[in-house]
């Protein structure tokens, strides 16, 4: 919500920090916030007091506001009562003396709106994969409560400019993360137009982004059955990811789809994985998928199954289809969504996640 409200997400990392040693430290010591019932009236005027108090200073001084209370504090305070305020918290006057435990409350409360923050993060090693495919890996101290999300799930990425104040951000799946050394490595595919494909193309080492996240990642119901995973590049990575979270033992059957031989990988041998690469008629590029119809005529295990599938939303839309209604996968096994749409930019799936 501050990152809403201009608040550089530089500015408070730091304290995120001391927080958590602080709970680490004390774990029954309790901070107003998000995670409590409530937040008193007094606090919220003194949020708004303080706020009041640097904006008068900056415009009669013309200058930061005194030592006594740092023009970067002075932000975050001002902007934490605004954000308060916007997410229409619900207030009631208390004690200010501190408390072993917060009063039980008779009153129904609703929390603060959930929203997801931008990590400042450095590039740190760019790698050409494939012709078409650069591995970026970046870096920060932003990163040191990233959780471990699920295998294949994916954050966005935002550029450090912006356009005409509008940032400029992708989704783009995980490839690898890294909690110990907090190194997170992400494979963008090149394509003509698009600014995330074209900084990609020409990344450094020192280049900044933001990142928030994590959502989506598989999620398996039945953990012993085989598993089905197709996509195209823009899903390579999170099937690489997914690949590398399961066990040995675990049977699957993997489709992706690229347009040249030259964007073949080399996978890891498995004893129970079956690989099939997948060209792109080059000459029709708008012709039906032939992912959609390699999974279509394929041989795959008769006993029930799961499935993830990512890539242009109409082929996925299709291939979910023909699991659900010709090979009778339950729909609660079938995670299907579309990173992408022909035609659209930035397109949105809500089944992503």
């Amino acid at each position: 919500m501050l990152e809403e409200l201009g608040v550089n997400p530089a500015h408070h990392f730091a304290f995120a920090r001391l927080m958590k040693l602080i709970q680490e430290h004390n774990p029954d010591f309790e901070l107003l916030g998000p995670g409590s019932p409530f937040i008193s009236q007094n606090e919220l005027e003194l949020l708004g007091a303080l706020s009041s108090f640097s904006r008068k200073k900056s415009q009669v001084h013309g200058k930061p506001t005194p030592a006594e209370l740092p023009e970067v504090m002075a932000t975050l305070l001002g902007a934490c009562g605004m954000a308060l305020r916007i997410g229409g918290v619900i207030m009631k006057s208390r004690p200010i003396p501190a408390l072993t435990s917060l009063p039980d409350m008779e009153v129904t409360t609703r929390p603060l709106r959930h929203h997801a923050r931008l990590r400042p993060v450095k590039v740190v090693e760019v790698l050409e994969v494939s012709p078409l495919l650069r591995r970026i890996v970046v870096t920060g101290v932003s990163l040191f409560d990233y959780p471990d999300g699920r295998p294949g799930h994916w954050v966005k990425l935002f550029l450090e400019g912006s356009n005409e104040g509008v940032p400029v951000g992708r989704a783009y799946s995980v490839r690898e993360w890294d909690a110990e050394s907090r190194r997170m490595a992400f494979d963008i595919a090149l394509h003509c137009g698009g600014p995330m494909s074209q900084w990609a193309a020409n990344a450094r080492v020192g280049d900044r982004l933001s990142v928030s996240g994590p959502r989506g990642g598989l999620v398996e119901n039945n953990a012993g059955s085989w598993l089905l995973l197709a996509g195209d590049e823009s899903a390579l990575a999170a099937i690489q990811a997914i690949m590398a979270r399961t066990t040995p033992e675990k049977e699957l059957h993997v489709f992706v789809e690229v347009s040249k031989e030259s964007e073949i990988l080399e996978f890891p041998a498995r004893p129970n994985a079956v690989i099939r690469w997948l060209l792109r008629d080059a000459e029709n590029p708008e012709t039906a998928s032939t992912m959609y119809e390699a999974i279509r005529c394929s041989p795959l295990p008769n006993q029930s199954g799961g499935a993830w599938v990512g890539g242009e939303s109409g082929v996925v839309k299709k291939i979910r289809q023909h699991l659900l209604r010709e090979r009778g996968f339950n729909a609660e096994d079938v995670q299907a969504a579309g990173f992408w749409k022909k035609g659209e930019v930035d397109f949105k799936d809500l089944a992503v996640g």
